[in-house]
């Protein structure tokens, strides 16, 4: 993955803190991540990419390490385990909202420029869920 597409370590914290849900606790079993992110109701194949996806888009941040097991001769992931930044990380004080950023200074604005910092505030916020709609105004709408 490249730095570029890889989410902010305070992407990765909100995910993580999504992962563990309420828990105090420093371990979480790969059941009680779906159960606090959701998911229960998902297809064991989509909870696995899931897991996948979330856990490489936050593993370059150290704040977690796997626990494996074997299940019929395979090595399968049993939970992870919250190492020391981790704890810190998810433990720390809440910080403030971020501010909303409104510049336009000197630029164009189109559709697609607006797609583009779309994208760039999903990849900063990804807990939020970020949508643009656009459609043509009725006469009644004027």
């Amino acid at each position: 993955m490249s730095k570029s597409n890889r989410i902010t370590r305070d992407g990765a914290i909100s995910s993580l803190k999504r992962i563990f849900g309420d828990t105090t606790t420093d371990y979480i079993s790969v059941e009680e991540m779906y159960v606090n992110a959701g998911r229960t109701g998902m297809s064991e194949e989509k909870n696995k990419q899931w897991r996948y996806n979330v856990l490489s888009n936050i593993r370059p941040y150290g704040l977690f390490k796997e626990k494996y097991g074997v299940k019929n001769h395979v090595r399968v992931i049993e939970g992870i385990r919250l190492t020391e930044e981790g704890k810190r990380a998810l433990r720390a004080e809440p910080q403030s909202a971020p501010k909303p950023i409104v510049s336009v200074a000197d630029r164009e604005v189109s559709f697609s420029s607006v797609r583009a910092d779309i994208k760039v505030l999903r990849e900063k916020y990804p807990e939020f869920a970020i949508t643009f709609d656009a459609r043509l105004k009725e006469e009644d709408d004027e």
